[in-house]
């Protein structure tokens, strides 16, 4: 179900992700693909993974996962085989820029972001800080990342809502979303970086409660 990028005329900018979990790095390639499109560019995902969220899952494609936009195309080309063969740019330091760490040593770290998204052949990794501003507008004014699940995927979302003894249907969502509550925590790994004061994006809510 992978999606080449053959086809696009215009010249793309790969994105090498981080290897958080699936929702970091869906959200993460969403503003890379916002950022990019500003400027006209597609943007081509390399396989992702993250063998500390998902060890016994490998390489993944979100083109498998999600319904992205048509000027997003997913290769089966490794992070590492892209970093090889392009100048690959990181706008975080390397403790922050949470990369494979194999890809990591091939990629360039600067802090100059002006024109980058025009310029560079591949950026990688995550995006620094949410408050910076790029094209005026900091990376949370961008918008949320609103997803569409592919047909395999919706279906089991449908089954899950089912075994919950729910009806599936948006003509109950605000039904359903007032009967559940979703109790999140940070991995240990957090608790000395997004819990800690010294963060760069520190977390004071509940979530780190255990820190306190």
């Amino acid at each position: 179900t992978t999606r080449e990028g053959q086809g696009f005329e215009q010249w793309p900018l790969h994105y090498l992700a981080t290897v958080e979990g699936l929702g970091s790095t869906f959200t993460q390639s969403l503003w890379v693909w916002r950022l990019a499109h500003h400027v006209g560019r597609p943007v081509l995902l390399s396989p992702q993974a993250s063998f500390e969220h998902y060890p016994d899952v490998g390489a993944y494609s979100l083109c498998d996962v999600f319904v992205l936009p048509s000027s997003i195309a997913c290769t089966a080309e490794p992070p590492f085989q892209v970093a090889k063969e392009h100048d690959c740019v990181s706008i975080a330091p390397p403790e922050a820029a949470l990369l494979d760490k194999e890809v990591e040593k091939l990629v360039r770290f600067q802090r100059k972001r002006r024109g980058m998204f025009k310029k560079t052949e591949c950026f990688a990794g995550a995006m620094f800080r949410l408050t910076e501003k790029f094209h005026g507008r900091t990376l949370t004014e961008y918008g949320p990342a609103n997803y569409t699940l592919t047909p395999i995927y919706e279906q089991l979302r449908q089954a899950a809502w089912t075994a919950l003894g729910q009806k599936v249907g948006e003509s109950n969502a605000e039904q359903v979303s007032s009967l559940f509550a979703v109790v999140h925590w940070r991995r240990g790994d957090q608790l000395r970086t997004r819990c800690a004061p010294d963060s760069m994006t520190p977390d004071y809510s509940i979530n780190c409660a255990q820190t306190a």
